[in-house]
Protein backbone atom coordinates (compact mmCIF):
# COMPACT_ATOMS: atom_id res chain seq x y z
CA UNK A 1 0.00 0.00 0.00
CA UNK A 2 1.49 3.07 -1.15
CA UNK A 3 2.34 6.20 1.68
CA UNK A 4 0.77 9.62 1.11
CA UNK A 5 4.40 10.51 0.34
CA UNK A 6 4.95 8.00 -2.29
CA UNK A 7 5.02 9.06 -5.84
CA UNK A 8 1.90 9.22 -7.52
CA UNK A 9 1.98 6.92 -10.41
CA UNK A 10 0.73 8.92 -14.12
CA UNK A 11 -2.75 8.82 -14.29
CA UNK A 12 -5.23 9.44 -17.05
CA UNK A 13 -8.30 9.79 -14.26
CA UNK A 14 -8.03 11.16 -10.90
CA UNK A 15 -10.55 10.40 -8.28
CA UNK A 16 -10.64 11.77 -4.80
CA UNK A 17 -14.38 11.01 -3.69
CA UNK A 18 -15.23 7.89 -1.90
CA UNK A 19 -18.18 6.96 0.66
CA UNK A 20 -19.17 3.83 2.05
CA UNK A 21 -23.03 3.98 0.59
CA UNK A 22 -26.11 1.45 2.40
CA UNK A 23 -28.75 0.66 0.00
CA UNK A 24 -31.85 0.07 1.95
CA UNK A 25 -34.76 -1.72 0.25
CA UNK A 26 -38.25 -1.08 1.47
CA UNK A 27 -41.33 -2.03 0.34
CA UNK A 28 -42.57 1.55 0.27
CA UNK A 29 -41.48 4.32 1.93
CA UNK A 30 -42.86 5.20 5.35
CA UNK A 31 -45.00 7.66 6.76
CA UNK A 32 -44.82 9.31 10.07
CA UNK A 33 -45.16 7.19 12.84
CA UNK A 34 -45.06 4.10 10.61
CA UNK A 35 -42.36 1.37 11.02
CA UNK A 36 -41.62 -0.78 7.93
CA UNK A 37 -39.48 -3.94 7.36
CA UNK A 38 -36.65 -3.74 5.33
CA UNK A 39 -36.47 -6.27 2.28
CA UNK A 40 -32.65 -6.13 2.40
CA UNK A 41 -30.24 -4.16 3.63
CA UNK A 42 -26.74 -3.68 1.30
CA UNK A 43 -23.02 -2.42 2.57
CA UNK A 44 -21.73 -0.78 -0.59
CA UNK A 45 -18.49 0.72 -0.57
CA UNK A 46 -18.10 1.91 -4.55
CA UNK A 47 -19.44 5.44 -4.85
CA UNK A 48 -20.96 6.99 -7.47
CA UNK A 49 -17.81 9.33 -8.54
CA UNK A 50 -15.85 5.83 -7.38
CA UNK A 51 -17.83 3.72 -9.98
CA UNK A 52 -17.38 6.45 -12.63
CA UNK A 53 -13.58 5.72 -12.27
CA UNK A 54 -14.02 2.25 -12.77
CA UNK A 55 -15.45 2.25 -15.87
CA UNK A 56 -12.84 4.23 -16.85
CA UNK A 57 -10.64 1.56 -15.64
CA UNK A 58 -12.69 -1.14 -17.61
CA UNK A 59 -12.41 1.31 -20.96
CA UNK A 60 -8.43 1.39 -20.73
CA UNK A 61 -7.20 4.46 -19.25
CA UNK A 62 -5.42 3.92 -16.00
CA UNK A 63 -7.03 5.70 -12.83
CA UNK A 64 -6.12 6.79 -9.82
CA UNK A 65 -7.95 7.29 -5.96
CA UNK A 66 -6.26 9.68 -4.23
CA UNK A 67 -8.56 11.02 -0.91
CA UNK A 68 -8.87 11.09 2.79
CA UNK A 69 -11.13 8.58 4.75
CA UNK A 70 -11.73 8.19 8.36
CA UNK A 71 -10.67 4.86 10.91
CA UNK A 72 -13.96 3.45 10.71
CA UNK A 73 -15.45 2.79 7.42
CA UNK A 74 -12.51 3.60 5.53
CA UNK A 75 -11.35 -0.02 5.86
CA UNK A 76 -13.87 -1.10 4.45
CA UNK A 77 -13.19 0.75 1.06
CA UNK A 78 -9.93 0.14 1.19
CA UNK A 79 -10.54 -3.72 -0.59
CA UNK A 80 -13.05 -1.73 -3.32
CA UNK A 81 -9.86 0.68 -4.07
CA UNK A 82 -6.84 -1.50 -4.77
CA UNK A 83 -9.10 -3.90 -6.55
CA UNK A 84 -10.50 -1.47 -8.92
CA UNK A 85 -8.20 1.65 -9.82
CA UNK A 86 -4.40 1.42 -10.90
CA UNK A 87 -2.68 2.80 -8.28
CA UNK A 88 -4.88 4.20 -4.62
CA UNK A 89 -3.27 6.29 -2.35
CA UNK A 90 -5.19 8.03 1.24
CA UNK A 91 -4.46 9.98 4.10
CA UNK A 92 -6.46 8.12 7.07
CA UNK A 93 -8.03 10.67 9.34
CA UNK A 94 -8.15 9.29 13.35
CA UNK A 95 -11.22 9.31 15.45
CA UNK A 96 -13.00 10.39 12.39
CA UNK A 97 -16.08 8.78 10.25
CA UNK A 98 -15.63 8.41 6.59
CA UNK A 99 -18.40 9.82 4.20
CA UNK A 100 -20.98 7.63 4.28
CA UNK A 101 -24.85 7.42 2.74
CA UNK A 102 -28.12 5.75 3.36
CA UNK A 103 -29.93 5.20 0.38
CA UNK A 104 -33.52 4.33 1.04
CA UNK A 105 -35.17 2.67 -2.51
CA UNK A 106 -39.05 1.94 -2.56
CA UNK A 107 -39.60 -1.18 -4.50
CA UNK A 108 -42.77 0.22 -5.72
CA UNK A 109 -42.02 2.97 -7.33
CA UNK A 110 -38.45 2.80 -8.05
CA UNK A 111 -37.78 5.99 -6.55
CA UNK A 112 -34.91 6.83 -3.69
CA UNK A 113 -34.03 9.22 -0.85
CA UNK A 114 -30.83 9.49 0.29
CA UNK A 115 -29.43 10.36 3.85
CA UNK A 116 -25.79 11.19 4.07
CA UNK A 117 -22.87 12.63 6.10
CA UNK A 118 -19.38 13.56 5.48
CA UNK A 119 -17.02 15.30 7.93
CA UNK A 120 -15.16 18.52 7.25
CA UNK A 121 -11.70 16.13 8.34
CA UNK A 122 -11.85 13.87 5.65
CA UNK A 123 -12.44 16.82 2.93
CA UNK A 124 -8.78 17.10 1.28
CA UNK A 125 -7.00 20.55 1.74
CA UNK A 126 -3.65 22.09 0.16
CA UNK A 127 -1.92 20.99 3.29
CA UNK A 128 -2.60 17.47 2.74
Amino acid sequence: MPSPSSPIAPADVVVSTNATDTIIHLPRFPSPDLKVETLSVEPNAEHQVTGAAVACSHWGLRTCYIGKIGDDLGEFQKPEMLQEHNAANWLVARSCSSQMAFILVDQASRERAALWKSDPVVAIHPGD
